[in-house]
């Protein structure tokens, strides 16, 4: 509001970008089983960002596709703190697999209860083999 006189009135302005961090975290499956005597999955998910998820009823959900088809589902509730892990059992309808050998995608944060900082790392895909 040129307020005063200066000797140069053209130096005034600073341009410049500015990051802002956020702690986010980071979800991953790191491994799946299936018992078939009871038709259920588990399933361990790390915390592997630098963010806590955030505390909420049944908001760390892993979902279980079997041969390309959702068949159940299983959750806790958070928080899950930075760095640290959890078990999760099947909590939807059970899902008894034929014999053969099946793809199952366990597939953590399938619904987007919330924001990570990678969206893209969050399904495990492996070949379960029921005889």
């Amino acid at each position: 509001v040129n307020r005063f006189v200066e000797s140069d009135e053209n130096n005034n302005k600073l341009t410049q970008s500015i990051t802002v961090a956020t702690s986010l975290p980071d979800v991953v499956v790191t491994s799946t089983t299936y018992n078939k005597s009871t038709g259920k999955f588990t399933s361990v998910v790390k915390n592997q960002g630098t963010g806590e998820v955030p505390a909420g009823q049944n908001n760390i959900g892993v979902g279980y596709t079997v041969d390309g088809v959702q068949q159940t589902w299983g959750s806790v509730s958070g928080p899950l703190a930075a760095g640290a892990s959890v078990t999760i059992n099947t909590t939807g309808p059970i899902y008894k697999m034929s014999k053969g050998t099946h793809a199952v995608v366990s597939w953590v944060d399938d619904v987007n209860r919330f924001v990570e900082s990678d969206e893209n790392n969050n399904k495990l895909t492996q070949s379960i083999r029921i005889r």
